[in-house]
């Protein structure tokens, strides 16, 4: 396949940096053994810049990487991840950390593996490579949930999972679902329903794409959650299903356990006993010690407790086994503790960022607001005063009806203290001062609040005696209207017509001065559809049918039409006008 693909490429014929160039063109177009190869033929005494130095290092570690070669020791990674700490190219950077993950992962050492994952993912998220996310997801997460940090796992798997939904990469997701489904059923019962919702997702998602290695991932998960669910049918079918795609007979190991615990569950000891039998030749311990556990239970109800003592010994010892390839507790709490202090960091770089965004979306919200003021107050300043004063009131109003409630408050505690001092003549006297003070204060604060309130319907008085177009004439739509209607005047083939941002754009304008005009008619009749609201707006804005014909480009008669199809979903006589209705809203 490599010797193909370089036959169709130009070969590189004179400094090393185009070799180099051409191994990593090899390598992204997944040809690792011929960039291993190409690799092979530099001379590293050759290389005479750092750079040159860094990327070789980088992806000759690359290269061995994809091609299976256990990496033995990190001293070539180290050149590049030396030169790419200090450099300004964060994606080699990422990439650099990653491989010498890759080095620890490939020497046992998980806790720099997970040191050097964790270093790349942020400045991975940073330059958005979506292929070392997979990559990083992928190998944090197992170090993760082998380690029995379940919910550190599913925290990474839920980023693989959005990530691959986000690219529309089927089979990334559906990884990342069964993977999520399986931490599920390790953290029990309670997650059993979330697991088969994952699980199922998958499978309507393999259903369409077909990927068999997957398939059988999935199938192998469905059925023992189907076992630890007691559906043991559907278990024992989910199995057989998996067998039919499976031609490896070695991988049914496994799936014999899953088998002869639903048939141990059925009482079907006979079944059961033949399938757990052939789960012990496996050469998992987990797998053995499962089985021998079973057959030990089985012996014992059908009396055979002779046998019975001989699985229980088997059990025992291969639990042992499985026990001693767990990790050490000290190395899950470090990963732990790792774990926890990235999370920190990425919370933190959150929380910066979000501060900037809020800054930066004041600052936009400050000059958009400074240039709607600015652009309405020429020619309206006076309107624009009263809708100020408006709010003045509003403000005042709820100070004063606060202030109010406050004193009435107050003189009922009195008065219930009053009663209850009936015979301390002293403290009587002192209450009923205290009473009559708040009561001369109570009567000022209604004086106030009742000349606020009469101002406040003066103005309002005053708001609904200006016209719409008086409001917005000045605007780039309104002088929009105008040209449609002029052009449209002029001529009679060609009609131009308002675009959806310039009905949105006028919308928005007449609401700004109306307090919301579109929503309160909306709000009293639902049954408006969009174009009924536009032919409202131009009603409420004082144009004449003939006008409004000219500007929808239509016959004057579809506009009388239009106004008898809107007063029929107002449930109005056809005798109203339309714009005796508006005039009130």
């Amino acid at each position: 396949m490599g010797v193909g693909f370089i036959s169709c490429i130009p070969r590189p014929t004179n400094s090393q940096d185009k070799i180099l160039a051409y191994a990593d063109t090899l390598i992204r177009k997944s040809y690792y053994d011929s960039a291993l190869q190409i690799l092979g033929s530099v001379s590293p005494e050759s290389l005479y810049t750092p750079a040159s130095q860094a990327r070789y290092a980088l992806l000759l570690t690359q290269a061995y990487d994809k091609n299976y070669i256990r990496h033995t020791d990190d001293s070539l990674i180290r050149i590049a991840v030396k030169y790419y700490d200090n450099s300004k190219d964060e994606s080699m950077c990422a990439k650099a950390h990653y491989y010498w993950g890759r080095v620890y992962q490939d020497n046992k050492d998980v806790i720099g593996t997970v040191r050097e994952f964790m270093k790349a993912l942020p400045i991975a998220n940073k330059t958005q490579d979506y292929d070392l996310l997979c990559l990083l997801h992928s190998n944090l997460g197992h170090l993760l949930y082998t380690h029995g940090l379940l919910e550190e796992a599913d925290s990474v798997y839920q980023q693989a999972e959005r990530m691959a939904s986000e690219h529309k990469d089927s089979l990334r997701w559906v990884v990342s679902l069964i993977k999520r489904a399986d931490i599920c059923m390790e953290r029990g019962e309670g997650f059993y329903l979330e697991a088969e919702r994952k699980l199922l997702k998958a499978q309507t998602i393999l259903s369409s794409g077909g990927n068999t290695p997957l398939a059988k991932k999935m199938l192998y998960s469905l059925a023992s959650l189907y076992q630890y669910m007691g559906r043991t049918e559907e278990a024992i079918e989910t199995v057989h299903n998996f067998f039919i795609i499976e031609s490896d007979t070695a991988k049914y190991f496994a799936s014999f356990l899953i088998v002869g615990s639903s048939f141990y569950k059925e009482g079907q000891y006979d079944s059961a006993t033949y399938y757990l039998k052939r789960a012990v030749q496996s050469k998992s311990y987990y797998t053995k010690y499962g089985a021998y556990m079973r057959l030990a239970d089985v012996a014992r109800i059908q009396g055979r407790y002779s046998e019975a003592l001989q699985y229980e010994d088997a059990y025992i010892a291969y639990k042992d086994s499985a026990m001693k390839e767990e990790y050490p507790a000290k190395v899950i709490a470090t990963l732990k503790d790792m774990f926890y202090h990235q999370s920190v960091y990425q919370y933190e770089t959150f929380m910066s960022r979000y501060r900037l965004y809020i800054l930066l979306l004041s600052i936009v919200l400050l000059i958009t607001i400074s240039s709607i003021v600015w652009r309405h107050f020429t020619g309206q300043h006076k309107v624009k005063l009263s809708l100020l004063n408006q709010q003045d009131i509003q403000t005042k109003t709820g100070v004063l009806e606060q202030l109010l409630q406050e004193k009435r408050d107050e003189i009922s505690l009195l008065e219930q203290s009053c009663a209850e001092s009936e015979g301390d003549r002293i403290k009587q006297l002192q209450i009923n001062s205290c009473l009559n003070g708040l009561l001369e204060e109570e009567r000022r604060i209604v004086s106030d609040l009742k000349a606020l309130l009469e101002q406040k319907e003066e103005e309002i008085k005053q708001l609904k005696g200006i016209k719409f177009k008086r409001l917005i004439e000045d605007t780039s739509i309104y002088q929009r209207l105008l040209y449609i209607k002029d052009e449209n005047a002029k001529n009679s083939t060609g009609k131009m017509n308002l675009e959806e941002e310039d009905w949105e754009e006028l919308l928005s304008e007449i609401d700004l001065v109306s307090f919301d005009f579109t929503t309160r008619l909306v709000d009293r009749y639902d049954a408006l559809v969009d174009n009924d609201i536009r032919f409202c707006c131009l009603i409420k804005l004082g144009f004449k049918f003939s006008e409004i014909a000219l500007i929808l480009g239509c016959s004057v008669d579809a506009v009388y039409k239009k106004e008898k199809s809107i007063l029929r979903r107002m449930d109005m006589e056809h005798t109203i006008r339309l714009k005796e209705i508006l005039r009130n809203i």
